[in-house]
C-alpha cells in the first residue's frame, strides 16, 4: 500500500507539461498519470530484480518513502527469498543453486 501511494505521489506532482494543460484536463491526467506509475511499480516489483538482494535494494531506495525504507527492506528480503526457495527459482541473494537444481546429472 505505501508503495501505491508513493507511486501516485510521484505521479500527481506538477511538471511543466501539465501546467501548461486546462484545468478541466489536469485530473484526468493525474489520474493516469497515477494508474501508470502504478503499473510500472507493480511490474518492477513483480520482476527479476527483486530476487537479487542488491538490484531489490537498490529499486526499494528509489520507490519508498524514507520513513518505510527499512522496514521494507527487511520484509521484502524475507518475502522474496521464501519465495525463491518455494517456486524452485536460484538464491540469488547468495548466488547458490537451490538443493534441486544442483544435483547431477543421472548417466
Amino acid at each position: 500500500m505505501v508503495l501505491l501511494i508513493a507511486a501516485i505521489a510521484l505521479a500527481v506532482r506538477d511538471d511543466e507539461s501539465s501546467a501548461q494543460m486546462s484545468p478541466a484536463a489536469q485530473p484526468a491526467r493525474r489520474e493516469q498519470d497515477a494508474a501508470n506509475a502504478a503499473i510500472r511499480l507493480a511490474t518492477a516489483f513483480g520482476g527479476e530484480a527483486m530476487f537479487g538482494q542488491e538490484s531489490r535494494r537498490e529499486l526499494i531506495e528509489s520507490s519508498v518513502h524514507p520513513a518505510e525504507l527499512g522496514r521494507m527492506l527487511e520484509e521484502s528480503a524475507t518475502d522474496y527469498d521464501q519465495l525463491a526457495r518455494k517456486i524452485g527459482l536460484m538464491n540469488m541473494a547468495s548466488r547458490q543453486p537451490t538443493p534441486s537444481s544442483s544435483r547431477a546429472p543421472r548417466p
